[in-house]
């Protein structure tokens, strides 16, 4: 069994994580494609976006990554920004986030 990921949030963001969640969805989404198309420059972008939200919204995981990301594309590494993004996924799929006052 996979451990879960616990990540202790302001219940004030409580009404906006699940569009957070959606859109971390639909970066990795892009993610995947831009890799296909080597889009590097947009990649960079939308990990330093990842960098920046994931700690707004108190998941320093996806921040750190994020950075990681970013330093991915300086190699151009397809495989070690797919692992990454694979990183996130199975990050996210494992979450736990616990709401706190």
């Amino acid at each position: 069994m996979t451990p879960k990921n616990t990540v202790y949030i302001s219940s004030e963001l409580r009404e906006l994580i699940p569009e957070y969640m959606q859109s971390m969805s639909e970066a990795l989404n892009l993610i995947k494609n831009l890799v296909i198309e080597q889009k590097w420059d947009e990649i960079r972008r939308e990990g330093h976006k990842m960098k920046g939200h994931g700690s707004a919204y108190g998941f320093t995981k996806i921040s750190e990554i994020g950075i990681e990301i970013e330093k991915a594309v300086k190699s151009k590494s397809f495989q070690e920004i797919s692992k990454l993004v694979q990183d996130i996924e199975n990050y996210l799929a494992n979450l736990d986030i616990q709401y706190r006052d």
